[in-house]
C-alpha cells in the first residue's frame, strides 16, 4: 500500500510540475492545450497529448518507486553469524485429528488420488515414476 501512495505522490508531483512548465510540445504560445494530431501543423497539434503523457508518466512513476524500493530493501543473500540467528516461527496449536508427522516426499512425480483419503482426511498421493520410493507401498 505504501508503494502505491509513494507512486501516486510522485505522479501528482510530476503532473503539477508539467502543468507549471507548460512545454511547447503540448501548449500553444497563448497557454492553451494543443489538440492531438499526427502530421498536422505542429503549432496547433501535437503527437503527445496530455492524456498520453499522463498514462506514460503513471507507468514511469510506478516503476521508479519499484526500483527505489528494491534498492533500499536488504537482499536475501545477507549472511548471519552464529550470534545473529533468525527467530524461529511459532508453532500453531494442532487438534487431535491433525497429522502429527510430516513425511518427506522423494523427488519424482506424485499425483493426488482423489478416490482415496486416509482416515484423518488427509489426501493420498500416488508416486508415478520408474521405481517406488517406499519399496512398492505408500506408508499409511
Amino acid at each position: 500500500m505504501r508503494r502505491l501512495i509513494f507512486a501516486g505522490l510522485l505522479y501528482l508531483t510530476g503532473i503539477a510540475v508539467f502543468i507549471l512548465l507548460k512545454p511547447s510540445l503540448m501548449f500553444k504560445e497563448n497557454g492553451q492545450w494543443k489538440e492531438f494530431g499526427i502530421g498536422r501543423d505542429p503549432e496547433y497539434f501535437t503527437w503527445m497529448p496530455f492524456w498520453l503523457f499522463s498514462i506514460i508518466w503513471s507507468v514511469i512513476s510506478y516503476v521508479l518507486i519499484l526500483l527505489l524500493e528494491d534498492s533500499y530493501t536488504p537482499s536475501d543473500t545477507y549472511s548471519y553469524s552464529e550470534q545473529q540467528r533468525l527467530p524461529q516461527p511459532m508453532r500453531q496449536n494442532t487438534s487431535a485429528n491433525a497429522v502429527r508427522r510430516v513425511e518427506e516426499l522423494t523427488p519424482g512425480y506424485y499425483m493426488l488420488d482423489e478416490g482415496k483419503t486416509r482416515r484423518n482426511g488427509v489426501p493420498r498421493y500416488v508416486y508415478l515414476g520408474p521405481e517406488s520410493p517406499h519399496d512398492g507401498e505408500m506408508p499409511e
